[in-house]
C-alpha cells in the first residue's frame, strides 16, 4: 500500500509538471510603440549659414509579432512593422525678411527583427524581459519647410539599412482565454550609415500590445 501511495504521488507530480509546461504553440500579436531620441550623434546634419543643427526624432511604430512559445518561459519570434520617424530642427532660418522658419524632417522605415522573450509567471500577471534585434530599412525621407512656404521635398536616394537592438521589460495582463495585453517600457539603440550619412541614436519609449 505504501508503494502504491508513493507511485501515485510521483505520477501526480509528473502530471503537474507536464501541465505547468503545456503552454506552447504559435502566438501572434500587434504592438503600437512610441519613443523619442534621448542621445544622438546624427551626422546627417542640416547646414545653413555655417550653422549646424541636430535632429531629435519622435518615433511611432506599428509592429506585427509572430512566433512560437516553446514553454511557459520562452517565446521566440519575428517582427515586421512600419516606423514613422519625425523631428524638428532647432535652427531658425530667416529668408527674405520673413519670420523664422523651422525645418521638419520625416523618415519612413520598415523594421525587420527577431525577438527573444523570457516570461516570469505569478498568480495573475506575467512580467517579462525581451530583446529585439535586427535592422531598419529606410524607404523614404522628406524635408518640409513650415509656413509660409509649406514646401515638401522627397530626398533622392534615401534608401538605407541600419542595425537596431532594443531591450525591454513589461507585463502581460490576461483579458480572456488565449488573449492578453502587454505593457512595455523599452530602450532602443539604432545605427545607420550610408555614404557620408551616419546615425548613432539611443531612444526610450513604451508600447502597448494585443496578443492572441
Amino acid at each position: 500500500m505504501k508503494k502504491i501511495m508513493v507511485l501515485l504521488l510521483v505520477i501526480t507530480w509528473v502530471s503537474a509538471m507536464g501541465q505547468k509546461d503545456s503552454i506552447h504553440g504559435y502566438e501572434k500579436g500587434i504592438e503600437i510603440q512610441y519613443s523619442r531620441d534621448v542621445k544622438t550623434n546624427v551626422k546627417d546634419v542640416v547646414i545653413y549659414d555655417n550653422n549646424v543643427t541636430y535632429i531629435f526624432y519622435n518615433n511611432i511604430n506599428i509592429m506585427l509579432v509572430n512566433g512560437y512559445r516553446l514553454n511557459r518561459t520562452i517565446f521566440l519570434g519575428g517582427i515586421v512593422g512600419l516606423n514613422n520617424e519625425f523631428g524638428y530642427s532647432n535652427l531658425k532660418m530667416y529668408i527674405m525678411g520673413q519670420d523664422p522658419i523651422k525645418l521638419k524632417m520625416y523618415n519612413i522605415y520598415i523594421p525587420i527583427m527577431a525577438r527573444v522573450k523570457i516570461i516570469f509567471h505569478n498568480n495573475y500577471t506575467s512580467p517579462f524581459f525581451l530583446a529585439d534585434i535586427g535592422c531598419r530599412l529606410r524607404v523614404a525621407s522628406y524635408n518640409f519647410l513650415d509656413a509660409p512656404f509649406n514646401y515638401t521635398e522627397l530626398i533622392p536616394d534615401s534608401f538605407a539599412c541600419g542595425f537596431v537592438v532594443s531591450p525591454a521589460i513589461g507585463i502581460d495582463i490576461p483579458i480572456a482565454k488565449k488573449y492578453s495585453l502587454s505593457l512595455i517600457v523599452r530602450m532602443e539603440y539604432k545605427k545607420m550609415k550610408k555614404n557620408l550619412l551616419e546615425e548613432d541614436i539611443v531612444d526610450v519609449g513604451g508600447s502597448i500590445g494585443f496578443n492572441f
